[in-house]
């Protein structure tokens, strides 16, 4: 996958999937994405799922530069997915990468919404 850009974060609606890497991973960190507003709720349910044999960082940021980027919090917990795993976070509006805990190689990594 080429090297994300900042400031190139595709927005994802709700029935969105896209893939956050599929390949070597330059920084250890995935593209990022910006979750669009939708109607009614400020809670935006995501899935992860991580095909990789890495664990992977949730981070978010309100904009998307590198220095604003920081380990997302369930509660007082990083939220993490585990290597081979998916898992679910309600998250709100901003953008959102993951940060993995090696290079994860070609493996698939996937945001949906």
């Amino acid at each position: 996958m080429p090297a994300y850009v900042q400031g190139t974060a595709p927005a994802v609606y709700p029935g969105d999937t896209v893939i956050l890497s599929n390949a070597a991973l330059a920084g250890l960190k995935t593209q990022a994405v910006v979750m669009a507003p939708s109607a009614g709720s400020a809670v935006i349910d995501i899935t992860i799922n991580n095909e990789s044999a890495q664990v992977m960082t949730l981070q978010y940021a309100h904009a998307d530069t590198e220095a604003n980027y920081q380990a997302f919090y369930v509660g007082a917990t990083a939220a993490t997915v585990a290597a081979t795993k998916a898992a679910t976070f309600q998250v709100g509006a901003g953008f959102y990468r993951l940060l993995a805990a090696g290079d994860p190689g070609a493996t698939l990594i996937t945001l949906s919404r």
